[in-house]
């Protein structure tokens, strides 16, 4: 189901971002193209843009449907969709390259590297965490807050303003600048016995802001994984990403939040997998020892 909390404003900026940066070849449409100003655009990518810019997360194209969905979500914001074949790439010539460098980079990494976004490799994660746990639930919403003021008072509000401090003294970005939905985006995995939180993170997560906010965690807070190592990630990675400007601070924030809101929620801690750690669809659950394998990645092992 597509977020109502995308705005016309946060899909505006889409259009801009697909003018400037194109279409990848495996992300036209098919049947229908959103028109604005005479130019075509896919439907289902743009809204994906659109989530990302409206909540730092990109909406992965598993979460929601082509055709019917995108199309009457698009035209409640007072845009035109239209039966159409051309791919949504009418307006922009780069779209039409079969292998655009970064994308090929991006579908193989360096060295051949399996796609660290591969959504067979996310399947497999859901069905090894249910077959270890009995039931694990996608894109699981949690009304918490994403502004600093609704955790005064609590014991991770400390944290929260080191963090805050040390992402204003990066690039004099607050959280009041980058902080644009009230609520933070679904989960990846939600296991809710024995309750904790599952999140993929791929390489665009490894991030200057990221490193600073989590060096500034108290060495109290319970964590679901090896804080120095996603540091080490974040240093190797360098991911940058500045559309807008403040897209690596919002994205740091709303990771923060994910890793510290569990603890005064009565949840065990956030687990965290690093998508690039190995083939993730090539682990059967079926497989005993692939089972174990997994089980040993969650850090630190729940009960």
């Amino acid at each position: 189901m597509i977020p109502e909390l995308i705005t016309k404003k946060n899909i505006g900026t889409a259009l801009s971002h697909i003018l400037r940066e194109g279409v990848p070849a495996r992300r036209r449409s098919r049947d229908y193209c959103l028109v604005a100003d005479g130019k075509h655009f896919p439907p289902k990518y743009t809204i994906a843009l659109a989530h990302q810019i409206a909540t730092g997360e990109f909406l992965g194209s598993e979460r929601f449907t082509g055709g019917k969905e995108s199309n009457e979500f698009l035209e409640r914001r007072d845009f035109d969709v239209v039966k159409c074949n051309c791919g949504g790439a009418r307006h922009d010539h780069r779209s039409t390259r079969a292998s655009a460098p970064s994308e090929r980079k991006r579908r193989a990494g360096p060295s051949g590297r399996h796609d660290e976004r591969c959504r067979a490799c996310k399947t497999r994660v859901r069905e090894l965490l249910e077959r270890l746990y009995g039931t694990c639930s996608v894109n699981q919403r949690f009304r918490w807050q994403t502004g600093l003021a609704a955790y005064r008072g609590t014991e991770i509000e400390p944290t929260l303003r080191n963090v805050a401090a040390a992402l204003k003294a990066y690039r004099d970005f607050g959280v009041n600048d980058f902080v644009k939905a009230d609520l933070l985006a679904p989960c990846d995995f939600w296991v809710s016995d024995p309750g904790f939180i599952v999140e993929f993170d791929e390489s665009q997560h490894f991030t200057r802001p990221r490193k600073l906010a989590l060096s500034a965690y108290s060495a109290e807070q319970p964590l679901g994984f090896n804080v120095e190592r996603w540091i080490a990630l974040c240093e190797h990675h360098d991911a940058k990403d500045n559309d807008p400007v403040f897209r690596d601070e919002q994205r740091a924030w709303y990771d923060t939040l994910r890793d510290l809101v569990p603890s005064i929620e009565g949840l065990q801690p956030t687990v965290r997998l690093y998508a690039r750690d190995r083939t993730w669809c090539s682990l059967d659950p079926d497989n005993s020892d692939h089972l174990e394998t997994f089980s040993g990645l969650i850090w630190p092992r729940q009960a």
